[in-house]
């Protein structure tokens, strides 16, 4: 065992967390099953990371990522792409973009404002929830992307050598191919998962990892 071990991080950056020898051991014994991953995380955690397990790799959830997306409704979605529904030409605006093909009478323009404002308060269906889903909750508002965007923010390196033996590797990735707005962290095995909890101890962010 190396005296300096360290979790390497990749964001478009490289860096790196040193680790005692005694928490690399406890980690290995992690990644060889002889040990429960949660025996790093902390006893009275404030919040949780969820790992799910995806062919030797675990993607990170914030919140439960089974649960139905919390939809907008319809007005905070124009609002959203910068219309505002209750003002006529915006809202035609929006109709123009959206729906109209170019050729309607006024009646039909106004038969069309009729009825998107009787659906304002309603949660997004149709075209606008398949828009929100492949945009703003893929980017945003899923737990994938909760995830992301909240472990982007702390300081997962440390400035430690960049020597030694590496123990996991976090790695942030958004649109993975072309088509794809998917976000979210992923982390090589057990190994990583141990290590990032260690680093989220380091840094008293009070947040357990549990392993699906």
């Amino acid at each position: 065992m190396k005296r300096r071990s360290f979790l390497s991080i990749i964001s478009g950056a490289f860096g790196s967390c040193l680790i005692s020898p005694e928490t690399a051991i406890r980690i290995h014994e992690i990644a060889m099953g002889n040990a429960d991953p949660r025996i790093l995380a902390p006893l009275n955690p404030s919040t949780s990371l969820l790992a799910v397990e995806s062919c030797g790799r675990y993607i990170l959830h914030l919140g439960d990522p089974y649960a139905e997306p919390d939809y907008p409704s319809l007005r905070e979605f124009i609002e959203g792409k910068g219309f505002y529904p209750d003002d006529d030409e915006s809202a035609r605006a929006y109709l123009e973009e959206t729906y109209l093909a170019g050729d309607e009478s006024e009646r039909e323009i106004r038969a069309h404002l009729k009825s998107l404002r009787l659906e304002l308060d309603n949660p997004i269906d149709g075209s606008e929830r398949d828009q929100w889903l492949e945009w703003e909750y893929t980017l945003q508002e899923c737990t994938m992307a909760a995830a992301f965007r909240y472990l982007e923010l702390l300081p997962l390196k440390d400035g430690g050598s960049s020597e030694g033996e590496r123990l996991g590797q976090v790695s942030f990735i958004e649109g993975p191919h072309p088509g794809s707005n998917s976000t979210y962290v992923e982390v090589d095995g057990l190994e990583g998962i141990a290590s990032l909890q260690h680093r989220l101890n380091q840094l008293g962010e009070g947040v357990r990892i549990e392993v699906e």
